[in-house]
């Protein structure tokens, strides 16, 4: 500095350090430029020791915090997504923004599954759900066997008697996974039915305790070859009258029923035999007192 008398003042000097602005690198992820609806995705970026993070973002939401040099973002509905983090050094120098586009895939929506909910054991069906072009299929079951994996239709076996699951988990072409679809079949056993009698032989007009043991029944029947009657045709143990027609041999024939399950049976043989009819002939229609009559049978 000089004074207007001409007088010089002394030379001061200092020192600046210029800090260079921090440069973020690109922002990292798993898949970074997509991710399926609702999903949750880790993106870094490697800054300078020391520096701090300010993140943004759009169409999605941070699970956590937004200030280190990782975050994890909550993406929302199928779409655009924009993700931003702008590092400040520890000297306070801000950087340029580092940015991301993302694209949101949408998630596939299985449809329910078609196929029978009442099977029996050792049968064979058919299931399958809506086909989606690009889409495969992981499918699962309790209770059976599956054929034709990874396709939008199987073909299952039932080799489990109860309350089985069909389970299909499906993942579209942009390998977002959907929710698991299930559906319960109610898997009958196969029907064993035993047939028995008090008696098997008997006379006309004469009865008959049944008794019928099944397995895996929903109902049973009573039927006759003769023509006479059960008390009650749909009991496991009814009586039975032989009628005065009743002749010879007449089969009593128990059946046990439980769609899809095909119907089984058993018999019970009965011997019927005629009652006496007895004729009485007198050889005089008329007679008077004190006479006598013969009469033959």
């Amino acid at each position: 500095e000089t004074t207007p008398g001409g007088c010089s003042g002394v030379l001061q000097q200092d020192t600046i350090n210029i800090q260079p602005l921090p440069a973020s690198t690109l922002i990292l992820g798993a898949n970074p430029d997509s991710a399926c609806a609702g999903s949750t995705v880790s993106y870094v970026v490697t800054g300078n020791p020391g520096s701090t993070f300010a993140w943004t973002v759009t169409g999605g939401s941070f699970t956590g915090l937004s200030t280190g040099d990782t975050v994890q973002v909550q993406w929302g509905l199928a779409g655009s997504g924009f993700l931003q983090v702008v590092e400040t050094s520890k000297d306070s120098c801000i950087g340029a923004p580092a940015f991301k586009n993302v694209l949101i895939n949408q998630i596939p929506g299985t449809s329910a599954i078609t196929g029978n909910l009442i099977a029996c054991i050792t049968d064979t069906g058919i299931y399958f759900v809506d086909l989606t072009a690009g889409s495969t299929y992981l499918w699962s079951v309790s209770g059976g066997t599956i054929f034709n994996q990874n396709t939008d239709t199987i073909t299952v076996t039932w080799n489990v008697k109860g309350a089985d699951t069909i389970a299909v988990v499906e993942t579209n072409f942009s390998g977002c996974i959907g929710a698991p679809v299930t559906k319960v079949v109610t898997v009958n056993g196969l029907l064993v039915a035993n047939a028995s009698s008090y008696k098997t032989t008997l006379c006309q007009n004469d009865t008959v305790q049944l008794t019928g043991v099944d397995s895996n029944a929903a109902s049973v029947n009573w039927y006759t070859s003769g023509s006479g009657t059960f008390n009650d045709t749909t009991a496991l143990a009814p009586i039975y009258t032989a009628s005065i027609t009743d002749s010879g041999t007449v089969t009593l024939t128990f059946v046990v029923h439980n769609p899809p399950c095909p119907d089984t049976s058993a018999t019970v043989i009965l011997t019927v035999n005629p009652i006496p009819h007895v004729t009485i002939m007198a050889s005089a229609l008329s007679i008077c007192i004190g006479d006598t009559d013969t009469l033959t049978v």
